[in-house]
C-alpha cells in the first residue's frame, strides 16, 4: 500500500496602510489662525501617528510619495498661524501605523478675504448743532479682520451752492487718518471715506449740517435795562446845570456764535445814539461796548435817552430788517431762533434804550 504525504502553508497577515482624511475649519480667514484635524481608519489596534505640514500654493497628487513634504510635525491637530494664511496654501497629513505603512492626504486652502469696515468720527466740534463757519476735524475709523494693510481715501461730495470749502490734510496732524474741513456757508457738507485692501473696500459717509450765522443777543448791561422804564438817575448837586461829570452806559455781555462779547476775537459793533427830552435820537458813532455820557449841559428835570444797537460781522441786513420793525421801542427783540448753550428766553435783544432823568 502506498503512503500519501501532506503539507501545510503558513502566511503572515497582510498589513493594510491606514486611511486618512483632513477636516478643515468651516472658514479660513486671511491673516487668521486656522486649525485642521483628521479622521482615519486602520486595521491595527493602535492608532497611527499623524504628521502635518503646510506648503505655499496648490496641492499635488497625494498618492505620489515624491511630493510628500519631508519636514512634518507629528500632532493630533494642526494649526496654521495667522501670518501664514494670507495666501493660498496646501495642508498635508500623513498617517503612519506601527509597522510603517503610511498614507497621505492634502487639502487646498484658499483663505477668505473679508471686506474692511469704515466709519467717520467728528473729532471737533464735539457735537451738533454746528454753528456758522465751524472748523471740522474728521477721523477715519477702520478695521480689517484679516489684518491687511488698508488704503484710506477721502472725498468732499455735495456742499452748499457757492461754497469754496475744501477737505484737506490737517496742519497739526497730517496723517491720512485725519482730514480738516473749514465750512464757509450754511448748509450740508457731505464727506465720503473709502478703506480698501488688495481686493475689497468699504465706504462711509457723513453729512455735516452747518447752521446760518445766528443773530447776536444782548444778555447783560450796566445799568441793568431790565430795572424798569426809568432805569437810571443822574444825581444833582443842587445847581441849575450839571457839572462836567461823566456817567457810563455799557453792554456787559453779548451771546453770539461768532462774536460773543467779551472776547478777543469778537468783531461785534456797538452803535450809540442819544436824545434829550423830546429831541430825536442823534447817532453819536460806532464804538466800543461803553458810552461815556458827559453830563455837561444837562439841567435838572432833563430826560435823556441813551440807545445801543449791536451788529455782528455777517448779519447786518437781517439785523437792520429786525430793527426797522421795532419802531422806537426801548428794547428790540429779534425772533428767538437759536440758543447755543444759552438757556431759552423770550427774545433776543438787538437794541436797548436807557431812559435817564437828571435830578
Amino acid at each position: 500500500m502506498a503512503a500519501t504525504a501532506s503539507a501545510c502553508l503558513f502566511t503572515a497577515p497582510i498589513n493594510m496602510p491606514p486611511t486618512i482624511q483632513i477636516v478643515p475649519p468651516l472658514v479660513i480667514s486671511r491673516g487668521q489662525p486656522a486649525t485642521f484635524t483628521a479622521t482615519f481608519a486602520d486595521d491595527q489596534s493602535q492608532a497611527p501617528a499623524i504628521s502635518w505640514a503646510r506648503v505655499d500654493g496648490g496641492c499635488p497628487d497625494a498618492t505620489d510619495r515624491t511630493q510628500w513634504p519631508p519636514s512634518r510635525t507629528t500632532t493630533t491637530m494642526f494649526t496654521v498661524d495667522g501670518p501664514m494664511t494670507k495666501v493660498p496654501f496646501c495642508v498635508w497629513a500623513v498617517a503612519t501605523d506601527t509597522h510603517g505603512a503610511a498614507t497621505a492626504a492634502n487639502f487646498a486652502a484658499t483663505p477668505t478675504n473679508h471686506a474692511p469696515t469704515a466709519a467717520i468720527d467728528v473729532v471737533s466740534p464735539t457735537q451738533p448743532p454746528y454753528s456758522f463757519l465751524s472748523q471740522f476735524v474728521l477721523s477715519a475709523r477702520t478695521n480689517d479682520v484679516d489684518m491687511d494693510p488698508l488704503m484710506v481715501s477721502w472725498k468732499l461730495g455735495a456742499m452748499p451752492a457757492g461754497s469754496k470749502a475744501t477737505l484737506g490734510v490737517c496742519a497739526d496732524n497730517p496723517k491720512d487718518q485725519f482730514r480738516c474741513l473749514a465750512s464757509d456757508l450754511p448748509g450740508d457738507y457731505c464727506v465720503d471715506l473709502t478703506a480698501a485692501d488688495a481686493s475689497e473696500q468699504a465706504t462711509a459717509s457723513i453729512t455735516l449740517t452747518v447752521l446760518a450765522d445766528a443773530l447776536p443777543c444782548i444778555d447783560s448791561t450796566m445799568p441793568d435795562y431790565l430795572s424798569g422804564p426809568l432805569v437810571h438817575l443822574l444825581a444833582s448837586d443842587g445847581a441849575s446845570t450839571a457839572d462836567n461829570s461823566i456817567d457810563s452806559f455799557a453792554v456787559l455781555r453779548v451771546a453770539d456764535d461768532l462774536d460773543s462779547w467779551p472776547s478777543n476775537s469778537s468783531q461785534l459793533q456797538f452803535s450809540w445814539s442819544t436824545a434829550r427830552n423830546t429831541d430825536p435820537l442823534v447817532f453819536v458813532g460806532i464804538g466800543g461796548a461803553t458810552l461815556p455820557l458827559l453830563t455837561l449841559n444837562f439841567r435838572v428835570g432833563d430826560k435823556v435817552r441813551v440807545r445801543v444797537e449791536i451788529a455782528d460781522r455777517n448779519n447786518s441786513k437781517e439785523i437792520q430788517d429786525v430793527l426797522a420793525g421795532c419802531n422806537d421801542q426801548d428794547v428790540c427783540d429779534a425772533p428767538a431762533t437759536r440758543a447755543y448753550n444759552i438757556p431759552p428766553r423770550a427774545g433776543c435783544h438787538l437794541r436797548v434804550t436807557w431812559n435817564v432823568e437828571y435830578r
